[in-house]
């Protein structure tokens, strides 16, 4: 039997949103904004390493919600303590609290001790930095990421946005200096990944995302139709034009599509077939 995850927290479709907005747009600020996903030191090697299931665009998502989920508690916390002294009812609960019960995560807090009564701000800020302290907003961070991914890897148009920006920065990596750094044999030439055989695992996500049908055309490619039925795990974004070797890069096309497409095309379509 397959795995299955539970999706339960309503805000992942918020971030889910932030981060279609966020790269969509071209301005500068938000190229600044996304600069910052570069600056991290590994930032080669998890956008290099070839399909790896906690794929690059999984790590994009993380990068994103932890941008925004501190701005957001902060903001939601404030507001959560000024109703609490107010009101003087017992605090409610923080916006770090719904999260973590929405995943099932029930953890006790050393900053509260069960006192809910009369709470300090600066209560608060303790439980806030006692969540960066114990690891457990990065364990938060990677549980909405899951479920942000799920919601997105069915948009190939978010995912060639994706792709398009990592391509920048992997079309200006030296071949000789990232191997200097231990990531010998990804790169074939500066700033371009070697081809690598796509693993089962992920052909059947993508195939079976892509519904069995050529993204392009439509051409059914589960064999059960039509014998015309050889199936093409493309790039989105080509590997020649600084494309990744990661689930978030493929999309299923025909032959003839794919071959009309070639390596030094970027490109996926926004056709979806009807659920009924």
């Amino acid at each position: 039997m397959g795995q299955f995850l539970p999706h339960t927290y309503f805000n992942s479709y918020y971030y889910a949103n932030v981060l279609s907005n966020i790269i969509s747009r071209e301005d500068a600020d938000v190229l600044g904004f996304l600069s910052h996903f570069f600056d991290d030191a590994d930032a080669a090697l998890w956008l290099t390493e070839p399909y790896r299931k906690h794929s690059a665009f999984h790590k994009f998502i993380q990068h994103i919600v932890l941008e925004f989920f501190e701005n957001d508690m902060s903001g939601y916390d404030e507001s959560v303590h000024r109703y609490h002294t107010i009101d003087k009812n017992p605090l409610d609960d923080l916006y770090a609290e719904i999260a973590f019960a929405n995943f099932g995560m029930n953890y006790d807090f050393v900053s509260f001790n069960g006192q809910r009564d009369r709470v300090g701000f600066e209560m608060i800020e303790a439980y806030h930095e006692e969540l960066r302290l114990t690891g457990y907003l990065e364990e938060l961070y990677e549980k909405i990421a899951n479920e942000v991914f799920q919601l997105l890897f069915i948009n190939r148009k978010v995912l060639l946005q994706f792709n398009r920006i990592v391509s920048e920065y992997i079309h200006h990596i030296v071949k000789d200096e990232i191997d200097e750094q231990g990531y010998k044999g990804y790169f074939k030439t500066d700033g371009t990944l070697k081809r690598v055989s796509i693993p089962k695992w992920c052909q059947k996500a993508v195939f079976f995302r892509d519904r069995g049908r050529c993204c392009f055309c439509g051409r059914d490619l589960s064999g059960l139709f039509s014998t015309e039925s050889v199936k093409h795990f493309d790039h989105i974004v080509p590997l020649a034009l600084g494309g990744l070797n990661d689930v978030a890069n493929l999309q299923l096309l025909c032959s003839k599509c794919n071959l009309s497409k070639s390596g030094s095309i970027i490109g996926t379509s926004s056709r979806y077939e009807f659920w009924f």
